[in-house]
C-alpha cells in the first residue's frame, strides 16, 4: 500500500564518504568497494558461504565492489570481480516505487534499499548501508526515474 506524501529533501549524508558517487541531472552513479563497509561484506557472505565463510569474506571484503547505474532508461547493478551477488537490471518502466526498510538477517536486522516493481515483485537493491545514505540514494533514484515519492508500508523515513 503506498500513499502520497512529501518528504523533506535528504542533502549527502557524511556516512557517505565511503560512496563515490556521481549525481547529474539524467543519471546517478554509485560505487563503493566492500572493504570500506564491513557490515555489508560480513551479511553477504555469511548468508551465502556458511561452510567457507572465513575464506569468502576476506576475498570479498579486500577485492568485491558493486557499482549502480540508473539512467531514464535502467537501474543496473554489478557485483564485481567475484560473484557473490547477482548482477540485475531493471527497466525504469517497471519502477514502481522505491523504499528503505529493515530486513531480518540470520541474527541482527539489515537495512535495505528496495524497488517495487509494476509486476508487484519487490528486489532489494542495495542494503546494509547506514539508513541515512540509503535514503539519499533512494531520493536521487526516485528523481532521475521521475517517481513522485509515496509512503510504502513498513519504511523507515
Amino acid at each position: 500500500m503506498t500513499t502520497d506524501r512529501k518528504r523533506e529533501e535528504i542533502i549527502i549524508p557524511n556516512d557517505a564518504s565511503s560512496l563515490r558517487l556521481r549525481l547529474e541531472e539524467n543519471s546517478v552513479e554509485i560505487k563503493f568497494r566492500w572493504y570500506k563497509n564491513y557490515r555489508f561484506t560480513k551479511i553477504v557472505t555469511d548468508f551465502l558461504f556458511e561452510d567457507f565463510k572465513g575464506l569468502a569474506s576476506a576475498f570479498a571484503f579486500l577485492f568485491n565492489k558493486t557499482k549502480v547505474v540508473v539512467n531514464q532508461d535502467n537501474i543496473e547493478i554489478k557485483h564485481t570481480p567475484l560473484k557473490l551477488l547477482p548482477n540485475a537490471t531493471y527497466k525504469s518502466q517497471d519502477v514502481k516505487q522505491l523504499y528503505v526498510k529493515r530486513i531480518p538477517q540470520r541474527m541482527m536486522l539489515a537495512i535495505g534499499l528496495y524497488v517495487s516493481l509494476k509486476s508487484g515483485e519487490e528486489k532489494i537493491l542495495l542494503w546494509n548501508l547506514d539508513d541515512r545514505v540509503l535514503l539519499f540514494l533512494e531520493q536521487e533514484i526516485e528523481r532521475v526515474l521521475g517517481i513522485e515519492d509515496k509512503e510504502v508500508r513498513g519504511e523507515i523515513t
